[in-house]
């Protein structure tokens, strides 16, 4: 969905700052109030950028039938991974990594016992040895 919004971006712009004949006061206000800033348009492209990482996870997640442990280890390591790349120059995208890694952290500590984070790491390592 953000990707379409990206693509019309102009588009969008151009609609919400026009003026239009026949709008009242206060639906031309209304409508100034939908314009977003660049500064706006960092802020969806950063939360873009790091949903993207999410959507990787849930996607390999969900390419076999059923999900297995060594599913989830991989999907939880590729996310850790997108989560701790320093390869951004953005300040929305580094915010918003740290805050999803420490979420991503407390939800696995909260939910996600010893001993399901130690079978998830072992059927991952029989996966690469069976294969």
């Amino acid at each position: 969905m953000l990707d379409r919004l990206f693509e019309h971006q102009t588009l969008i712009d151009t609609v919400v700052r026009r003026k239009f004949d026949g709008l009242t006061y206060v639906q031309t206000n209304r409508l100034k109030l939908a314009a977003l800033t660049p500064d706006d348009w960092d802020v969806l492209r950063a939360l873009h950028h790091v949903l993207s990482g999410f959507d990787q996870a849930t996607k390999l997640i969900s390419a076999s039938q059923y999900p297995t442990l060594s599913d989830s280890f991989w999907a939880l390591t590729k996310l850790r991974q997108i989560l701790t790349s320093n390869t951004d120059r953005s300040r929305y995208i580094e915010l918003l990594k740290k805050t999803a890694l420490n979420y991503l952290e407390t939800y696995i500590q909260k939910h996600i016992s010893k001993e399901q984070q130690d079978g998830m790491l072992v059927s991952s390592f029989k996966l690469i040895f069976l294969i």
